[in-house]
């Protein structure tokens, strides 16, 4: 069983009742921001500024990519046309003007009103760019036609805000100061289809809902409210009261169940599109607010303020997912999806590859799913969301169980059908729809975790607790952010914000502990647990396989440990969720936060072979290792050789290179000798001629390193053994191949003092002639016998 969360740092998160993570990505002071567009594929935010000018931003690197010098008039509306490398900027001269953002080239510029140009809509599919003005008017631009125009009339007053229908891409709506919002048809370029009443005041922004299939349109208006309509039906469904001044734009996010609304009372409001209920207030201190922008498939929303932009980050990187036995199940917003991993055809499958499959629908949970989790023999799942959850068979979606836990409700599973959840201080146990027990905790924690043992999670503790008796079997001081349980409950690793335990579970230690009451205390059994090692790695997701513990670390790389050293696979381009592993295919499968998945291959005969060596059964691992594919014994004896196997690793390794390395740490000079007269690599003779002259062989030494042309080892060894033959022969080879110092060093010892000055005279160092000639030969030299 694994319980993944994905996380950060509490001090740098918000905490809203849907579990959503708010995070700041990019903060820039500026004059007063009108307008704010998230570019679909870079991490850039443009934004449209009174000063005339128009940034794009990078909320990455929290640069400064581009600045355009677009007019002297302040500037409202802005856009990335990101298919033709784009952006359209409206100032209050009433033109639109069009920049290639990469080569920053004026591309158009014209007039395109009689008065302020408000908001632009780009169309997804055809050449057509909507704007809408002070003038009472939208017009729709053709660009492919050289910009020509048809126009919209109908309001009566300022036409404030436009948006386009992205479930019907013939139609969009406008927001007037008439307090009316109007449907139109791009085909039928009349009068307006119908009109939307009920504002009290002006209307100035207006938005389709994007996600799922009901037919909303949200509206913000100088009367302080913003009201969601079912425009089919033409009925409004609720009208959201909470700001105190004019509402300046409002947004459905198309992922997430939540309306943004930006106000000039300073303030950013995030409310529940599901409930219409505020969830929570934003407040930067960059006084008034006055847009927002967000994407599909993207957890970033900009907004724009009197004094500058700031980029959030909504949600997790991660998706709500979980896997079982080749199944994997997925959540988004209410629906619930599944897939067999099974069913792929594995020889098909590439590294790295995106993975042919499609999530298929299982149905709806009546939720906003913020959670699910397989049981642990995965028959069964459970969903959770702000205040229940419910329980589903994994064939055919039946509701066998459901139950409310109170705000921030959290379900774990035992090892069987037993599962926990969390309501308050209050842990309860049930099975089915039936509560088993429950013990409320004389302190507040953060979060439980399911598998072998019940953890509940403290701000700087763990403690563990019997699943069927809820007697404390340890209390440990670390607080984890997840908890990893071996498939056999032996091993568990504890994932820190910065690094992780793997430790040691004594089961049957604990076993005699429970029965014996009088050796209960408030700290538990001090043997439950034991450490195997400390991992400096900060993990954000994990598995077991076996004994193989297989993770994704932050620095986005995917390794796996058996014994002490992780060994690393890849290194991600993203950040993914580790689902799972299926042995039948030798492979383990990741997700992103838009479902897609992806492969890597991880030989499961591998896995078994290392861990048998681990736990030296080697007659165990002998009869695994025929299994292992050929193209994996290079993995097999460098794994051999960091485990102090190297005599097995030496005999398996089908590298040659690997194997004269092992032959060399081995003593294994015949053998070493042999590989080296295979490579015929001048290092290879090197490495075996050091090899025997540190075993005193020295003709053998001599004739490697006369293979290996290495004539300072050669010199080391004649003068070391005074071998004059060796040297003189030495000598001559060094004059032809111009390495002055050994030649000369070689007539030196051999008291050729004639041949070692015309050594430094043709070596043009003649001061040093001069005093080798008249200092030196004074003095009886050493002879060389």
């Amino acid at each position: 069983y694994q319980r993944r969360v994905h996380g950060i740092h509490k001090n740098q998160r918000k905490e809203m009742p849907l579990k959503l993570e708010v995070k700041k990505k990019l903060v820039i002071r500026s004059v007063r921001v009108k307008s704010v567009d998230i570019h679909p594929t870079l991490p850039w935010v443009l934004v449209g500024l009174y000063s005339g000018y128009a940034n794009i931003y990078d909320f990455n690197t929290q640069g400064t990519v581009k600045s355009f010098e677009v007019s002297s008039n302040p500037i409202r509306p802005s856009k990335f046309i990101v298919r033709k490398q784009w952006i359209a900027v409206g100032t209050d001269d009433f033109f639109i003007r069009i920049f290639n953002y990469n080569t920053m080239e004026k591309v158009k510029a014209f007039e395109a009103h009689t008065d302020f140009i408000r908001a632009f809509g780009v169309h997804p599919t055809l050449p057509y760019l909507l704007s809408c003005s002070d003038d009472y008017t939208i017009r729709l631009w053709d660009w492919e036609k050289n910009w020509e125009s048809i126009k919209f009339e109908g309001h009566t007053h300022f036409a404030m805000g436009l948006c386009i229908n992205p479930k019907d891409i013939n139609s969009f709506a406008s927001a007037s100061l008439d307090k009316t919002i109007k449907i139109w048809s791009i085909s039928t370029p009349g009068k307006a289809l119908y009109s939307l009443v009920g504002h009290e005041a002006g209307v100035n922004a207006v938005d389709y809902c994007a996600s799922g299939d009901k037919p909303y349109l949200a509206s913000g208006s100088d009367d302080f409210t913003i009201k969601v309509w079912d425009y089919q039906t033409k009925n409004c469904l609720a009208t959201m009261e909470g700001h105190q001044d004019n509402i300046s734009s409002v947004q459905f996010h198309p992922d997430l169940p939540i309306i943004i609304s930006t106000s000039e009372d300073n303030s950013v409001k995030l409310w529940n599109s599901m409930t219409f209920k505020l969830e929570t207030t934003l407040d930067y201190n960059m006084d008034r607010a006055w847009c927002s922008g967000s994407l599909k498939e993207s957890s970033m929303v900009a907004l724009g303020y009197d004094e500058g932009t700031v980029v959030l980050k909504l949600g997790s990187d991660f998706p709500l997912a979980d896997f079982s036995n080749g199944k994997v199940i997925a959540a988004k917003n209410s629906q619930i999806l599944s897939f067999n991993l099974k069913l792929l055809q594995p020889e098909t499958l590439q590294n790295g590859d995106k993975v042919p499959a499609s999530m298929k629908e299982l149905g709806n949970a009546d939720m906003y799913v913020q959670g699910l989790r397989f049981n642990s023999n995965g028959q069964n799942f459970a969903v959770f969301g702000e205040i229940d959850y419910a329980i589903y068979t994994s064939r055919g979606f039946k509701s066998i169980g459901y139950g409310a836990g109170g705000d921030g409700v959290d379900l774990v599973w035992s090892k069987g059908e037993i599962y926990a959840i969390k309501n308050g201080n209050t842990v309860k146990i049930i099975k089915g729809s039936t509560e088993i027990s429950s013990f409320k905790l004389g302190f507040s924690f953060d979060a439980i975790f399911g598998g072998e043992y019940l953890g509940v999670k403290t701000e700087d503790a763990i403690a563990f607790f019997d699943w069927e008796t809820q007697v404390l079997v340890r209390r440990i001081d670390v607080s984890p952010k997840a908890v990893y349980w071996c498939e056999d409950g032996k091993k568990v690793v504890l994932a820190l914000e910065e690094g992780a335990h793997l430790l040691r579970c004594n089961k049957e230690e604990i076993s005699d502990y429970l029965v014996k009451p009088d050796l209960h205390n408030e700290e538990g059994l001090e043997d439950a647990f034991e450490p195997i090692m400390e991992l400096n790695e900060a993990i954000e997701s994990a598995i077991w396989v076996d004994e193989c513990f297989i993770f994704v670390n932050t620095d986005l790389k995917l390794c796996y440990l058996v014994g002490k050293k992780p060994s690393v696979i890849t290194r991600l381009q993203k950040k993914m969720l580790l689902l799972g592993y299926v042995s039948a295919h030798n492979r383990m499968y990741l997700m992103d936060k838009n479902m897609a998945m992806i492969s890597y291959e991880l030989e499961y005969a591998l896995l078994q072979y290392q861990q048998l060596i681990i736990e030296k059964n080697f007659a165990g691992a002998e009869k695994v290792f025929p299994s292992i594919r050929k193209d994996n014994h290079l993995k097999v004896a460098k794994f051999l050789e960091m485990n102090e196997n190297k005599e097995l690793a030496y005999m398996i390794t089908p590298d040659t290179i690997h194997k004269l390395d092992l032959a060399i740490e081995l003593q294994k000079l015949p053998e070493a000798l042999e590989i080296a007269k295979t490579t015929k690599k001048i290092t290879s003779w090197k490495q075996v001629g050091d090899l025997a002259l540190s075993m005193g062989h020295f003709d053998t030494a001599e004739a490697c390193f006369l293979e290996a042309k290495d004539t300072p080892s050669l010199f080391l060894l004649y003068t070391a053994t005074s071998n004059r033959e060796g040297l003189e022969k030495l000598r001559d080879t060094t004059m032809q191949t111009g390495e002055a110092n050994l030649s000369f060093l070689s007539n030196f010892l051999l008291n050729d003092k004639d041949a070692c000055v015309k050594c430094l005279v043709d070596s043009k160092k003649s001061t040093r002639s001069s005093v080798f000639q008249f200092g030196i030969l004074s003095f009886q030299t050493p002879s060389f016998n």
